[in-house]
């Protein structure tokens, strides 16, 4: 995951968010439910990527300059095993409405570069990538 599509990571975080509005935060891990709501999210925008991916991005986030542990780890495993566990109770907490509409999506289209400008096309859309960047989330 050397490239973070912003898609899948605002979906998750709309995942997310809706998962903790009626579970709590003494329950459930959230790092775990956040690893679990990217993993689910890149499924949904049709961006899969394979779960050991998921969970090493997740894992040198959650755990910065710590070297990863080896692909074939119990760490690695057991935290794969709570993501795959944690997928069906978010499915669940979330009703299985996985339909999310983005403005992002909209706003993000090429803008009429003619009738705005390159420098107001450019800023808008400057402003919409740093608008995720409240949650740790970086431009490419």
């Amino acid at each position: 995951m050397s490239r973070r599509p912003q898609l899948p990571i605002a979906t998750a975080m709309v995942f997310y968010h809706r998962f903790f509005a009626f579970k709590s935060y003494e329950e459930h891990d959230r790092f775990n439910i956040a690893t679990t709501a990217l993993f689910l999210a890149c499924k949904v925008e049709e961006t899969p990527r394979k779960l050991k991916d998921v969970v090493t991005e997740a894992y040198k986030a959650q755990y910065k300059g710590t070297p990863v542990p080896e692909t074939e780890s119990r760490e690695l495993y057991e935290r794969k095993e709570k993501v795959l566990i944690s997928e069906r109770i978010l499915l669940q907490t979330l009703g299985f409405d996985l339909s999310i509409e983005h403005p992002y999506r909209h706003a993000a289209r090429p803008l009429d570069v003619e009738k705005w400008g390159v420098v107001s096309a450019s800023t808008s859309h400057e402003h919409l990538v740093d608008a995720l960047s409240p949650f740790g989330v970086r431009r490419p």
